[in-house]
């Protein structure tokens, strides 16, 4: 038997449970090590140990109070756990100085992580609000114009042969997009009309929260158009009235009956505007028309995408060959795609956000290794104490796990503190996100987040406390009884321990801040992009006309409709133009058919006089304008003349190329008085092929997005353009622009005035600066470039932090070296030398693994980079250069400390 002693006083470096122990309570039990040993003081625990009743099975079943019963086991362990946690509490109330830093930093970054999952958990994770979206798919096409991918929607013929022939489809539904002018209230408003197959809501499972949806029949090209509310229309609109079922609702010329109205919680994903009226489309499987329908269908049991995309490739190619129906003239022949529902609606933010959930694991981690970092050189305070309670009997095991439920109660209080941290950082991301970001509506601060803050305590208590424990929890018992420190060997381990973990911290750190550095680097050359027209002092404003400026002039063989516009429309936007030029402080006022970096532009197929024949013309973005266009928008004028007035109706028809164009056509010639053959639809099948002369270059336009190159553009006169459209062309839209002397949110009011002071029933929409509008396309990359740099400055804080804690430890262990070596002579930049060697040992390790780690890394960030390629050289070199500084700053004072030292008071302890 072992026996115990007492201590009358604390000693220093212990608990004070060694000191307070209870009468009967042995040294052992009281520090909560091993198993209790009894005391002298306590001859019942002898006698209950030595009990007859000690052993035997079937007594052991019968008093779970006896030792050996598995109860009793259970109940122990609990109770040693309860120890521990009460002890490490105690510990760290004593020691805030190390506490309080180390659960800040854990909540940090359990917060960090928490807040961006919280997000991604809404977003992407949760299950998409439609009944069986797991076997969901979007069927679409596909094809390559110019050597530009552009997708296509389906036509209704396409997907009347979907629902009728596929095998590989359960069951199908479709919608499409459009914007019309609903009329009633006070003045008319602009609405997005989505027009579906008569089964979309069904298809999804939804239910009516007033009335019926579509039925079916009511699809047909010979239907009653009825109407189905959204829920906000129908609240603003009709004041949430039941009895609003049965009414008539005018959307441009034609009359609907409302049926049914929306619940109020319905969104359709695939939406980027919120849609106001639901309506059916006319599907006729005899008139191609346009392809505007996005297909959905129902994977049959067992069937695959690939087996999708064969079935359905196979069914519209027959349909093309059969009816001789093509998209256009120029198309070849289209590619399906077939996609996930889950992928098709949110593949768009899906790297975005599991770039910024990388960043935050990232930080994390480097928390997790700053920590173990600090325990380590706590774990130096502790020395006399471990190897006290090692020599009275505590194991290993139990020196492990009270090292380690220290770690764990430090992690859980971070935690606690990063769920609230977590909440303010959450909303804080939702109300700064970019508007392109789905489902944030949808983002949650519930059980499933705080569980995964809990659950992520505990794994960085555990990463955090490992190596620490493994390491202190062997203590060498002689030399810290009588020292209080660790021989020069086993303090040797401890610090390459911890130079592990700082290279590791450094490597972690310069990977983040690389991919940081890529995406401020790729950030300011957005900023710099030539947009080709200057959006200061512009605003502009979007009109939908009236069907009463255009007529009917028939269908072409495919079913396309085509209108021709009358004398009323030109004279609207003169009438309109006139007004804003005779304003005080108006600049200039144009109008135009689309409107730059909207993503909205007119195709036009286009080829030189005398070039390639129709089936290699070049497809190009075409623009439709007035004279002063160019002017008002202040694009350059490079070489020619820009529209005036005679380009009138009855002139000879003139063009404007970009310089981009001119350089496709003409590279070595001046393209000023070359002919250009542009083809455009017509009611007669065949196209109609208009020859215009150039008679001016322009600097090229971003029309489309920041992204990419700026593409080609064939700008006519809106006075002449070719005056039969098909009626899916937009040709009733119209953007009128205003140039002031400076920039003025009047000028918003100014533009409506001025259009409704012509014709109070054209709705206006979209009226806002043209620099707002240009930063729009900026808000998402300037959004996750600002997180992912507020990530990489918290990791080089992270790794500054390691590298001065590891520098201080190097220090003191070397402090009697260090002033033996400075009493026999050694001057201050010896020991700066002495010192600096290990750190840039460190640094330089650090470097090189996180060099190779960015390298292997920075690819995934490919897509989301502009002008910078993922292994930039010069962001490399500029981060490592950050780093190394941050790492020398952050290890000179504890080097200050070092060469600082008085020889006279190290050897007079020594």
């Amino acid at each position: 038997m072992v026996s115990t002693f007492s201590f009358p006083v604390e000693p220093a470096g212990l608990e004070p449970a060694l000191a307070e122990r209870p009468l009967g309570v042995s040294n052992c039990e009281a520090i909560g090590f091993g198993n209790p040993v009894p005391s002298r003081t306590d001859p019942l625990e002898s006698r209950r140990r030595r009990s007859p009743h000690e052993g035997r099975k079937s007594d052991v079943k019968g008093h779970p109070d006896l030792p050996g019963h598995p109860t009793w086991k259970h109940r122990e362990m609990l109770g040693v756990l309860a120890q521990d946690v009460r002890i490490a509490v105690r510990g760290l109330r004593r020691r805030p100085g190390f506490a309080v830093p180390t659960i800040l930093t854990f909540a940090v970054g359990i917060g960090g992580i928490t807040a961006v999952f919280s997000i991604l958990l809404g977003v992407l994770l949760r299950p998409l609000p439609y009944i069986e979206a797991d076997r969901t798919v979007r069927v679409s096409e596909h094809v390559d114009r110019g050597g530009r991918v552009i997708p296509f929607a389906l036509s209704a013929p396409e997907f009347l042969a979907l629902r009728d022939a596929s095998d590989a489809l359960e069951s199908v539904a479709a919608f499409a997009i459009a914007s019309g002018t609903l009329y009633g209230g006070t003045h008319p408003q602009r609405v997005i009309v989505a027009r579906t197959s008569w089964n979309f809501f069904q298809f999804l499972g939804v239910t009516p929260s007033v009335g019926r949806f579509f039925v079916e029949g009511e699809d047909g090209p010979a239907a009653e158009p009825v109407v189905v509310l959204e829920y906000g229309q129908w609240r603003d609109q009709f004041g949430g009235e039941p009895d609003v079922i049965g009414s008539a609702v005018r959307v441009d010329e034609v009359t609907y009956t409302v049926v049914g109205v929306l619940p109020a919680d319905f969104r359709w994903l695939g939406f980027s505007d919120p849609v106001g009226l639901w309506t059916p489309y006319r599907l006729d499987a005899a008139e191609e028309g346009p392809h505007f329908l996005t297909v959905l269908g129902r994977l049959a049991p067992g069937v695959g995408i690939d087996r999708v995309a064969a079935d359905v490739g196979s069914v519209l190619k027959r349909i093309h060959r059969a009816g001789g129906h093509s998209r256009t003239w120029t198309d070849a022949e289209p590619a399906v795609i077939v996609a996930p529902l889950r992928e098709a609606l949110l593949g768009s933010v899906r790297a975005e956000l599991f770039l910024l959930f990388g960043a935050a694991a990232f930080v994390l981690l480097l928390a997790c290794t700053n920590i173990a970092n600090l325990v380590l050189g706590h774990g130096a305070t502790k020395r006399r104490e471990l190897a006290i309670r090692r020599s009275v009997g505590a194991s290993r095991g139990r020196l492990f796990v009270h090292l380690l439920t220290e770690a764990l109660v430090l992690a859980f209080a971070g935690g606690l503190l990063g769920l609230l941290l977590a909440r303010w950082g959450m909303r804080l991301l939702i109300t700064f996100a970019p508007s392109g970001i789905p489902r944030l509506d949808e983002v949650q601060y519930d059980g499933m987040v705080f569980g995964f803050a809990l659950s992520v305590a505990v794994v960085c208590g555990l990463l955090s406390g490992l190596l620490p424990a493994l390491r202190s929890s062997r203590p060498h018992v002689t030399a810290d009884l009588r020292n209080g420190i660790a021989s020069q060997g086993g303090e040797r381990g401890r610090y390459g321990g911890r130079a592990l973990l700082v290279v590791g911290q450094g490597a972690m750190a310069l990977i983040l801040v690389i991919g940081a550095g890529l995406m401020v680097n790729s950030f300011l050359r957005l900023q710099s992009i030539e947009l080709g027209f200057n959006p200061a002092a512009l605003s502009k404003a979007e009109v939908l006309l009236p069907s009463t400026y255009v007529e009917d002039v028939g269908q072409d063989a495919q079913g396309t409709g085509f209108v021709r516009l009358l004398p009323e429309w030109g004279s609207f936007q003169d009438d309109v133009l006139q007004r804003l030029a005779a304003l005080p402080g108006v600049r200039g006022a144009s109008a135009a058919a689309y409107v730059p970096l909207s993503g909205i532009y007119g195709d036009l197929a286009v080829r030189p006089e005398g070039g390639e024949e129709i089936e290699e013309a070049w497809t190009t973005a075409h623009n439709r304008v007035t004279p002063g266009f160019f002017e008002t928008m202040e694009i350059p004028l490079l070489r020619g003349r820009t529209f005036d007035a005679a380009d009138g109706e009855e002139a000879s028809p003139v063009a404007i190329i970009s310089e981009a164009m001119a350089q496709r056509f003409w590279p070595d010639d001046d393209p000023i008085g070359q002919r250009l053959i542009a083809y455009h639809l017509s009611p007669d099948g065949a196209p109609e092929a208009v020859t215009s002369e150039i008679v001016g270059v322009v600097g090229d336009v971003r029309g489309w997005v920041l992204r990419g190159d700026a593409s080609t553009a064939v700008y006519t006169p809106l006075a002449q353009t070719h005056r039969l459209r098909p009626t899916w062309d937009s040709n009733l839209r119209m953007a009128f622009f205003v140039r002031t002397a400076e920039s003025s949110p009047a000028a918003a009011g100014v533009l409506r005035a001025a259009v409704q002071g012509v014709d109070p029933d054209v709705p206006l929409y979209s009226v806002e600066p043209m620099d707002q509008l240009a930063a729009s396309w900026l808000r998402a990359p300037r959004f996750y470039t600002f997180l992912l740099s507020v990530f990489g400055a918290f990791a080089v804080l992270l790794a500054a932090l390691g590298v001065f804690g590891v520098v201080s430890s190097l220090v003191t262990q070397r402090t009697r070296e260090i002033g033996i070596r400075m009493a026999l002579g050694a001057d201050r930049r010896d020991v700066l030398l002495l010192v600096g060697r290990e750190v840039m040992i460190l640094i330089g390790l650090a470097i090189g693994v996180g060099v190779i780690g960015a390298a292997a890394l920075t690819r995934f960030l490919a897509s989301q980079l502009y002008g910078v390629e993922p292994t930039d050289a010069v962001t490399f070199a500029s981060m490592c250069a950050l780093v190394f500084t941050v790492a020398l700053i952050a290890s000179y004072l504890p080097a200050r400390r070092a060469i600082r030292t008085d020889p006279a008071l190290t050897l007079r302890w020594e």
